[in-house]
């Protein structure tokens, strides 16, 4: 355990605490720190998912805080916690406690899933630095500053600046670095991206994202989120009679709203009409979506932090179920027996209508929202009477001492629609039961082979496009058939050969250039790696992947990549070049600086000849 470890600032992200405490502490050494805090030398100072969290509330003292205050005000979880599954939540609240398994964090929340990059370097606000310095006596990393897709600071709405610190851990995987420290040794740069133009909806989307940040908001469930995105949709005329979504309509009003250089700027560029992550977020939910791509639908919604926090009153304007029957020929009349209650909104009106089904066949229609308990055993229009329903109206038909008006009376409906029921309606059923189907089918057939007639050579994707809703008829009620008339897959065209020879000479360039910049670096030697190669060339995949199918470019990096033995030495030239004069020069201080752990014999002669 160790006996002291900093206060966390407000916003302030736990690795920023960290990086704190080791400057405090005056730890030189990368792994020390991390073996201090958490009793693991190789673990990734990360900055938005910390892991080991309880590993850490061990080492340090009690009173400084707590597991929940450090995961809810501290990292950068809350960010994604409203918009996963609620199983999805729990496990990544276990691997953050105690990361002991394989699985990797970021994989089980389905970032790389999800399209959207991760800030490339750690950023910092201008003024937030004044504040702080003034408040608290030093500056620190905040956590709304290292949000995804947030190019400025909420609080005073002025466009961040990067550092050259990385974001992911490449080149700094151990090593925890203050935002003092990074200012002091110059390793900040000016915001390159000129392209990025401060306007309302670029605040709007940074403000919506630190509002759910701040807001310890619980999963809302997939389903939950889909049926607030749809019921606001429909407000909007959105949503069909059948309760089908207008994505083309919806496509373009929304990349009307965001013009595309704002979309591309966040990675959520629309180019096509179908598969879209708007159909994605939109359909049946299989599959998780950033947050920020949530914050931009619901901007164009209209919608802020408020709709979330309540988004399961919003989602129930009829009230909790179960609801009451309102069919008067059963026993359970005016008793809470439906359970089924499907809510959509009216065209012109944008007011909810909810269809409650008993299970004696009983559906009726009521639009919403309920306001008083009398609203409960209201029903604007009957959807569907049922058999029992029926079977009493004719029993009660047949009834010679009661009155046609007692007669309607007591089966809840008008003289004309109980006279309609009692007697014809078992025929009218029958006739269209049998007769609109057949109807249907020579409809659709018809359609379809018009549609394949029109076409030379089809192919099945352009008939499905053409005409998808006869396509997908058939599949679903006369899929033989279908098959039968359809062409057969056509074979996949090859794809166009990658001319590697042209390639190679292509990537030879470049990654000299990398080479030359890494040995000349004025600073801290970096060691040449294919890695840090890769990092420093525009296309990194091809030598991260294809290498082997570039000799020239292989034979160049392999003469020049170090070995462990040639970075030390280098390591230790740049030391002993650059140690300052006030400073006493000491075996296990010089060893200390360079960061030697380990040496080997020919290291050990090495400085031996350089210290005598």
């Amino acid at each position: 355990m160790i006996s002291y470890f900093p206060s966390l600032y407000p916003d302030e992200v736990l690795y920023s605490a960290c990086a704190r405490y080791k400057k405090h502490t005056n730890i030189k050494a990368q792994k020390t720190s991390m073996e201090a805090l958490f009793r693991n030398n190789h673990l990734t100072a990360s900055v938005d998912f910390p892991s080991n969290i309880n590993m850490l509330l061990q080492q340090i003292p009690r009173d400084v805080i707590t597991y929940e205050t450090l995961l809810q005000k501290h990292t950068l979880f809350p960010f994604y916690k409203p918009f996963l599954p609620l199983e999805r939540v729990e496990k990544v609240r276990e691997l953050m406690l105690d990361h002991r398994c394989t699985h990797n964090i970021p994989g089980t929340i389905g970032i790389m899933s999800y399209g959207i990059s991760a800030p490339r370097n750690l950023r910092y606000c201008e003024d937030c630095i004044s504040e702080d310095s003034l408040n608290y006596g030093e500056i620190y990393w905040h956590r709304e500053h290292q949000l995804p897709g947030i190019f400025h600071c909420d609080k005073h709405q002025k466009l961040l600046l990067e550092t050259t610190i990385n974001y992911s851990g490449k080149g700094r995987k151990h090593n925890l670095i203050t935002l003092e420290e990074a200012i002091n040794e110059c390793k900040y740069i000016k915001p390159s991206r000129s392209y990025i133009v401060q306007n309302d909806l670029m605040l709007k989307i940074s403000n919506l994202a630190c509002e759910l940040l701040r807001h310890n908001i619980s999963s809302l469930g997939l389903e939950t989120i889909r049926s607030f995105y749809k019921a606001a949709l429909s407000k909007k005329g959105y949503i069909t009679r059948k309760g089908n979504i207008r994505f083309k309509d919806l496509i373009i009003d929304f990349k009307n709203f965001f013009n595309n250089e704002l979309l591309f700027l966040l990675e959520s560029s629309i180019q096509k009409e179908t598969d879209t992550w708007l159909h994605k977020l939109l359909r049946k939910p299989r599959v998780t979506c950033h947050p920020i791509r949530h914050i931009l639908f619901l901007l164009f919604l209209d919608a802020d932090i408020n709709n979330l926090l309540n988004i399961k009153k919003e989602l129930q304007p009829f009230g909790k179920g179960p609801w009451f029957c309102l069919n008067p020929a059963i026993d359970h009349f005016h008793k809470q027996t439906i359970k089924d209650c499907r809510i959509s909104y009216c065209t012109h009106s944008n007011l909810p209508i909810g269809m409650f089904s008993c299970s004696c066949g009983f559906t009726y229609l009521r639009k919403g929202p309920d306001k008083t308990w009398a609203d409960k055993f209201r029903k604007d229009r009957v959807y569907s009477f049922g058999e029992v329903w029926i079977a009493e109206c004719k029993k009660v038909y047949k009834n010679p001492e009661l009155s046609l008006r007692e007669k309607s009376r007591r089966m809840g409906v008008d003289p004309k629609t109980f006279i309609r029921y009692s007697t014809s309606i078992c025929v009218e059923s029958s006739v269209t039961k049998t007769v609109k189907p057949h109807i249907e089918l020579e409809k659709r057939t018809k359609r379809l082979l018009e549609n394949i007639n029109n076409h030379l050579t089809p192919a099945r994707s352009i008939i499905r496009q053409e005409n998808p809703r006869d396509y997908i008829w058939h599949y679903r009620n006369n899929r033989e058939w279908l098959y039968s008339i359809l062409p057969k897959n056509s074979t996949r065209i090859n794809k166009q050969r990658i001319d590697w020879l042209k390639v190679d000479n292509e990537m030879l360039g470049p990654v000299r250039s990398a080479i030359n910049n890494i040995f000349k670096y004025d600073g801290k030697p970096i060691r040449v790696t294919r890695a840090e190669i890769s990092r420093r060339v525009e296309n990194p995949n091809i030598i991260e992947y294809s290498l082997n199918k570039l000799p020239k470019t292989r034979e160049v990096i392999s003469s020049f990549i170090e070995s462990t033995e040639e970075y030390q030495i280098r390591r230790i030239n740049w030391v002993f070049d650059n140690w300052k004069k006030d400073i006493e020069l000491s075996m296990w201080r010089f060893k200390r600086e360079v960061g030697i752990n380990k040496e080997s014999e020919f290291i050990k002669k090495y400085l031996k000849i350089l210290f005598s």
